[in-house]
């Protein structure tokens, strides 16, 4: 079932996200050496105008689910990483759409059916986490 939360942003601007619930499972490769995470966010339907969700398969693996809020200013991307939901807003990009949660932390851009995420850390240094991703 989805849920609405209220958020404050800059002064006093409000904005409404879409909050889901997630469901995730690590599961040993064959070799064993590494681990692959598979997450599902449960939507309620119908979703609200101006309310997308994209599931995306990563490489290794790994799979991404985002719900992108287009009603406001700026646009948001909400996605599930390590379990935690992550609202990103969209900002500047020579191609595509990229959404961050400002100068630190974590980035989601999207171009066409494809993306990637990456972590951008407090020296600048943006080091990518899931890449290859495909919109499923």
């Amino acid at each position: 079932m989805a849920r609405w939360k209220t958020l404050m942003s800059g002064a006093g601007a409000l904005a409404v996200v879409l909050c889901f619930g997630s469901l995730a499972r690590a599961d040993d490769t064959a070799s064993g050496a590494e681990k692959t995470a598979t997450i599902a966010p449960v939507f309620a339907a119908p979703l609200p105008e101006g309310v997308a969700t994209a599931r995306y398969t990563c490489a290794r693996g790994a799979s991404v689910s985002a719900a992108y809020i287009n009603s406001v200013e700026p646009q948001l991307a909400v996605i599930v990483v390590e379990g935690q939901q992550v609202v990103l807003q969209s900002g500047p990009t020579g191609s595509g759409a990229r959404y961050t949660a400002g100068e630190t932390g974590y980035i989601w851009h999207t171009k066409g059916t494809g993306a990637f995420l990456a972590w951008n850390d407090e020296a600048g240094i943006e080091t990518v986490l899931a890449t290859d991703c495909q919109q499923d």
